[in-house]
């Protein structure tokens, strides 16, 4: 890689181990190119569904992820599937990211993102590429050199089952942009694990799933179904999808008391002289210190409370340990990072 990097273990609580979270500008710097380090963490209380990607600027895009999948006998719902079966979703791009960001990041966007190009099962997918030329960025047919390139009819995944058998398809949305509906022509799955918690069974037809999201459905393979046109099918208002409020702890906890609470203002505004869209926390809008990362600047200042941080960073410090209630406020959909949430 020509860029520095890092690997972050989405889910992952890190316990005692903050700086083995390979996020750059937060607990590292990057990974200089040409060069190695190694994560070296212990997880004694989590098991699940979980991934890895590079967290340094978009590189993750270009497809720089994979599973994490950790295995426990304390697993509720161990001995109610036969076999394990990985299913990473994702959105995909013919352009690389580092030229959608530049273009996101300026004027002629005027704020949109950019539309994705096709979906990917495990990194897989075909693509006419007749319709490339209608894209953001047209991509150059074939399989030559253009920075840019597309190859029609490429093969797609496939999962062997075995009639009889009871799978748990492990749904990673591993996406940029996009969510997806999962569902299995004529089954019904049955949902047990949500973003590495364990979940009373609940069973749905479809499974709606987000960015950076993990959803777990057990799925029993019968009769081989006719096949039907997904677009006379897939979007029938019979089905019943998997909603929020069905998801419901199989280990239940009840919410501890909080100390103090902080409120969160998500917004997207266009304020500054370049008139590029931008996201802010409250009033800010967060830049990476690379070469300074946050708990480095923590080490270095003792975990002193009174510590002053650029503006660019919206820090929250706190006298002790301290339980936190946090009120979000916001129209997009926001992930809280390697927590467990306690939601009224």
């Amino acid at each position: 890689m020509v860029n520095g990097t890092a690997i972050h273990w989405h889910g992952m609580f890190q316990n005692g181990t903050n700086w083995m979270d390979g996020t750059s500008g937060v607990t590292q710097c990057p990974i200089p190119p040409g060069q190695s380090f190694t994560y070296n963490f212990t997880v004694p209380n989590q098991w699940g569904t979980f991934w890895w990607h590079a967290h340094a600027g978009s590189q993750y895009v270009d497809g720089i992820v994979g599973p994490l999948i950790i295995h426990s006998p304390d697993e509720p719902h161990v001995d109610k599937y036969n076999q394990d079966l990985i299913m990473m979703v994702s959105d995909h791009y013919h352009t690389d990211s580092g030229s959608l960001v530049a273009w996101y990041l300026s004027t002629a966007s005027e704020g949109v993102e950019p539309v994705p190009d096709n979906g990917l099962i495990n990194g897989r997918n075909s693509f006419d590429c007749s319709m490339a030329p209608e894209a953001l960025f047209p991509s150059a047919p074939g399989s030559g050199n253009g920075k840019n390139r597309c190859i029609s009819d490429a093969p797609r995944t496939i999962f062997e089952v075995e009639q009889g058998l009871t799978y748990r398809i492990r749904i990673i949305n591993t996406g940029s942009f996009a969510d997806f509906k999962v569902s299995v022509d004529e089954h019904e799955l049955t949902v047990i694990e949500a973003d590495g918690v364990d979940m009373v069974p609940v069973k749905v037809q479809r499974v709606p799933i987000h960015v950076a999201q993990s959803r777990i459905a057990k799925a029993f393979s019968q009769e081989p179904p006719e096949s039907a046109d997904w677009k006379e099918s897939a979007w029938s208002p019979h089905c019943d999808d998997l909603k929020a409020e069905m998801l419901k702890p199989f280990f239940a906890r009840d919410a501890p008391k909080a100390d103090i609470q902080v409120v969160l203002e998500m917004s997207f505004q266009t304020i500054t002289r370049d008139r590029v869209n931008m996201g802010y926390v409250n009033r800010t809008s967060w830049r990476p210190q690379l070469d300074n990362p946050t708990m480095l600047q923590v080490a270095e200042g003792g975990g002193n409370s009174a510590m002053v941080f650029d503006a660019s960073q919206l820090v929250v410090t706190l006298e002790t340990v301290q339980t936190v209630e946090i009120v979000v406020n916001s129209k997009q959909i926001i992930w809280m990072k390697e927590h467990i949430l306690f939601t009224w």
